[in-house]
């Protein structure tokens, strides 16, 4: 049986972990990506009306606010949101990740999506004390929130003529973003092996809210298909954040499949 608190643990620590990821590749890139020249320079951020308190942070500043976030999200992994060391540290990251995600305006994306909706929950519900109704709420939210990512990314995915076509991963893996050739070139020469792949991954998404009223060993295996799916993104795209940032949620929705479903 999976309980409140450990599915709020795992959460907050997997969300710790994809923030970190992306707090270190920003600072590989920072002088790139926040420079003058950079999508996020300063002129960016005040042309697109960011707040008056983010406006003059530097280069430098951001490095220092980078760098505690980078810290607070390896304690945050290390002692989970229960100690008050692992709080406080969980709060010093959703506060970094705010500032830089305020100062940079544009540029985010689903996982740090999430992994900052965790954040919050959890921020909410262990601050300042803890409690025990104020967890079970927390991991129904995050729960919820990650069933109803996958829905939506699957309905969005079978309306799209794009991915109706087939091509939608092939389009992606030609990419220079998220692109590899070796899979795009594979992908071209075998038509229906990539149009099969496109409606498997619509497929999972939209069936994904089943787990609730889904036997228990089914339940865990279309969460093991989901795992082994942002597996394949992280090694494929690049998106190394997405492997944390949803699978960590998992067990949030084992319990609420638990306490819903009659097969369980």
């Amino acid at each position: 049986m999976v309980s409140p608190e450990l599915a709020l643990s795992v959460a907050g620590r997997a969300s710790c972990a994809s923030l970190g990821i992306g707090i270190l590749e920003q600072l590989v890139i920072l002088n790139r990506a926040f420079g003058a020249e950079g999508p996020f320079s300063l002129a960016i951020t005040n042309v697109m009306g960011s707040a008056k308190f983010v406006r003059n942070l530097s280069v430098k500043s951001l490095r220092y606010i980078l760098a505690v976030g980078a810290i607070a999200s390896i304690l945050g992994v290390v002692l989970g949101p229960y100690s008050l060391l692992g709080r406080s540290a969980f709060a010093t990251l959703l506060v970094s990740v705010l500032i830089i995600r305020i100062r940079r305006v544009m540029g985010t994306d689903g996982a740090e999506q999430m992994a900052t909706l965790v954040l919050f929950a959890i921020f909410i519900a262990v601050l300042p004390s803890l409690s025990k109704t104020a967890i079970t709420l927390a991991v129904w939210f995050i729960g919820s929130q990650s069933i109803l990512s996958y829905a939506t990314a699957g309905i969005a995915k079978a309306i799209s003529p794009t991915w109706r076509a087939g091509v939608g991963i092939s389009l992606i893996m030609g990419s220079e973003a998220h692109g590899q050739p070796f899979i795009s070139v594979v992908l071209a020469r075998f038509p229906v092996f990539a149009k099969l792949l496109c409606w498997l991954v619509v497929l999972f998404e939209c069936t994904f809210p089943l787990v609730l009223l889904a036997p228990e060993a089914i339940t865990i295996s279309m969460l093991l298909i989901g795992f082994v799916f942002h597996l394949g993104c992280a090694i494929s795209m690049g998106l190394n954040a997405f492997l944390f940032a949803f699978p960590g949620t998992y067990v949030c929705v084992a319990y609420i499949a638990q306490q819903m479903s009659p097969n369980w």
